[in-house]
């Protein structure tokens, strides 16, 4: 179809351009799920210090139909990011993960 006036494609062009930015727009994936809210915390601290875009997804009712009973109203949350930043947030929770890690050995070395 074309514009009367001015012979330009109307629809079908549009169809394309609707097509193309589909299937250039990152895809979503899950990178972290927990149930440790101050972890969380700082993992989304340092990603957002990256100016890194996510979703983060949370609360008591996450999962209950994949869950036990018991564990219907425990607090989760997942943590999505582009797929094409995966590997950049994966090395973020990893230095969180380090960083606690090293806090607990320096209190247990404080302790003795």
């Amino acid at each position: 179809m074309r514009c009367a006036d001015c012979d330009v494609a109307l629809v079908s062009e549009l169809e394309l351009e609707s097509a193309n930015a589909e299937e250039s727009s990152p895809e979503l994936v899950s990178v972290l799920e927990t149930e440790d809210s101050s972890f969380l915390a700082d993992v989304i601290s340092l990603i957002e210090e990256m100016k890194i875009p996510y979703v983060l997804q949370s609360g008591t009712a996450l999962g209950m139909g994949t869950f036990l009973q018991s564990d219907a109203l425990e607090w989760r949350a997942v943590l999505y990011t582009p797929d094409h930043l995966i590997n950049t947030v994966e090395n973020c929770i990893s230095r969180v993960k380090a960083g606690r890690s090293k806090e607990l050995s320096e209190e247990d070395t404080s302790s003795d």
